[in-house]
């Protein structure tokens, strides 16, 4: 659902369309820590993380991912929704390009194309219970179990994303991550 081959063709033509094209380099802010997000983003080529801040520890940690091939869709939902201040950041890990949308667009789109509403309404709901899934099995799982759920169901995870970014979602050293890998 969140791939780009799920993604119509009409779909994919408004969203060339409409969308605002943006290239970024590796390691680059797409929104920081304390910034308003106001827009959706597409990623068409590279990779992003998304990262939360824990103001106690001053320390910033991946949460999740997003590649033209797996969650290209993404934003800050809770700034998104509420116009708060965001606690995450999105950032480029490879050089990237993506289209963006900004909420007055995507509100255009919606009423002026019902099917962009209703995968709009679809990806929303999809989003929430991936990440529940997710988070629910990156706790209940060993960090082996864990890294064969990645390989087994998001290859391209495994493919694209530097390792020490995995490790870092995993909560392990990146030398943990590489012993999981020899065992396989």
């Amino acid at each position: 659902m969140q791939s780009s081959q799920a993604l119509s063709p009409q779909l994919i033509e408004l969203l060339h369309q409409y969308g605002t094209r943006r290239e970024m380099n590796a390691h680059e802010i797409l929104i920081g820590v304390g910034e308003s997000c106001n827009s959706i983003y597409y990623v068409l080529k590279g990779g992003f993380l998304r990262r939360f801040y824990n103001e106690a520890s001053d320390v910033l940690r991946s949460i999740s991912f997003h590649l033209a091939e797996h969650r290209p869709f993404m934003t800050l939902n809770e700034s998104y929704f509420t116009g708060a201040a965001s606690m995450y950041e999105i950032r480029s890990f490879t050089s990237s390009e993506l289209l963006v949308f900004d909420r007055e667009l995507v509100e255009k789109m919606n009423v002026e194309h019902p099917f962009v509403k209703e995968f709009y309404d679809k990806w929303i709901l999809g989003t929430l219970l991936f990440e529940n899934e997710f988070k629910a099995r990156l706790i209940s799982y060993s960090s082996q179990e864990f890294y064969d759920y990645l390989l087994k169901e998001y290859p391209e995870i495994i493919k694209q994303v530097p390792s020490k970014y995995i490790a870092e979602i995993m909560r392990i050293s990146p030398e943990w991550l590489s012993k999981l890998k020899q065992k396989r």
